[in-house]
């Protein structure tokens, strides 16, 4: 892999004094990035031992294996399914921003910060539905809601990719009809991010109250076509390969609002892989004593 793609380049940096705390944020995503990429290596040789869900519910029709096993085995494979997938793509995107930092792209930046912060987001709110993350096991009432929820977020998207997978993409767009119903969806963003700044909160990682929302706030109305992200282009609208002057300063400062905020979102992403990955292998199913 090049080094553009892997860390923030040794030029972009020395925007920065060697001393400066920004700096050490740099390098620090630059360390977090490399065990990012090592959890999805470990999740996807995970994910790999795994029996496909057409298998599992084979035997689940012909009651071939006890159907606390083979629950136990769908919901450790549609766990790994959400851990694999958020992991890989938050590695993209944070591949996105570093060469978007080494090439002086603030709009690339915003673009990875936003889906970073989106899917670490989704996760958490997905740790926040687990029954048995403070327990050592999981109550039958507990069991069904939470099942529920997990394909719902395993499978849920606002797109009909079934359809679209089956070949009727003509038949999509002539009736206008590619949106799943609402209760197939993934939560609304809002709600994903409230439930990130609700935690973050809890655990003492926020300086203020709506830090998290402001952040995604920021990201957004630049993502958009909106005029909000005008400043970091300068005031000719113009962007050069390599900013100069008043348009080097808008840079700067862009990356300290898009990325700077990165190191404690990504730093919660392993705690949250940590702590689910260490849950799961030991999953008991039984009543409350």
């Amino acid at each position: 892999m090049s080094q553009i793609h892997g860390t923030f380049s040794e030029e972009f940096k020395a925007l920065w004094g060697p001393t400066s705390k920004t700096r050490t944020v740099w390098d620090q995503l630059g360390t977090l990035y490399q065990g990012i990429r090592a959890f999805s290596q470990q999740q996807f040789k995970v994910h790999a031992r795994l029996r496909a869900m057409k298998e599992i519910e084979a035997d689940m029709a012909s009651r071939r294996r006890p159907m606390e096993i083979l629950y136990l085995e769908v919901v450790q494979t549609l766990w790994t399914k959400i851990l694999l997938r958020t992991l890989m793509k938050v590695g993209d995107a944070m591949q996105l921003v570093f060469y978007s930092a080494n090439t002086w792209n603030a709009y690339g930046c915003a673009l990875g910060a936003r889906s970073i912060l989106e899917h670490v987001a989704f996760l958490e709110y997905f740790a926040s539905k687990t029954p048995w993350i403070e327990k050592p096991y999981v109550d039958l009432k507990d069991a069904i809601p939470f099942t529920k929820e997990l394909l719902k977020l395993s499978t849920g998207s606002r797109f009909d990719w079934d359809r679209l997978m089956h070949g009727q993409i003509r038949h999509m767009v002539a009736d206008g009809k590619w949106q799943r119903p609402k209760d197939e969806r993934i939560p609304l963003c809002a709600d994903l991010i409230k439930s990130l700044e609700i935690a973050l909160r809890k655990a003492g990682k926020l300086e203020y109250k709506n830090e998290i929302g402001f952040l995604y706030g920021i990201l957004c109305d630049v993502v958009h076509p909106s005029w909000g992200g005008d400043f970091i282009y300068g005031p000719d609208i113009r962007q050069q390969v390599k900013p100069s002057g008043e348009q080097l300063n808008r840079f700067k400062a862009s990356m300290v609002i898009f990325c700077g905020s990165l190191l404690g979102i990504t730093a919660h992403l392993v705690r949250l892989y940590k702590s689910l990955t260490t849950n799961v292998p030991n999953l008991i199913l039984q009543r409350e004593p």
